[in-house]
């Protein structure tokens, strides 16, 4: 019989910003101490997660920010343009989206889609 594995409680908000500050004081993603990282967050909200699991929840929260903009960004892009859009992004998915490159989110300007007709 398989064992059923134990669901991670829900981070909270102040542990999210947490993390996210502690990613924005650092130089870059990779000079982050996840060790240290995960110290903070669990002294804001006792999460109690390792290091491993607070960079998949960074990892996690640039992916869901990146959908979420790329998605506003393509469904523009299919109406022909017109008034520019307004990003309906929260303060954390900004902070979020600072630490993401740009190519990495609206492609490179001026490129196309390579499409097998």
């Amino acid at each position: 019989m398989a064992m059923s594995r134990k669901r991670s409680q829900n981070w909270s908000e102040s542990e999210r910003n947490a993390l996210i500050d502690v990613i924005m004081s650092a130089k870059t993603t990779q000079s982050v101490s996840w060790n240290e990282a995960a110290e903070v967050v669990n002294s804001v909200g006792g999460h109690g997660g390792d290091a491993g699991e607070v960079k998949k929840k960074w990892i996690n929260l640039k992916s869901v920010v990146k959908k979420k903009v790329m998605g506003q960004l393509h469904g523009h892009k299919q109406t022909g343009g017109g008034e520019p859009i307004e990003m309906n992004i929260k303060d954390w998915e900004e902070k979020v989206l600072a630490t993401i490159p740009n190519v990495s989110v609206s492609g490179i300007e001026g490129g196309s889609t390579l499409v097998n007709n």
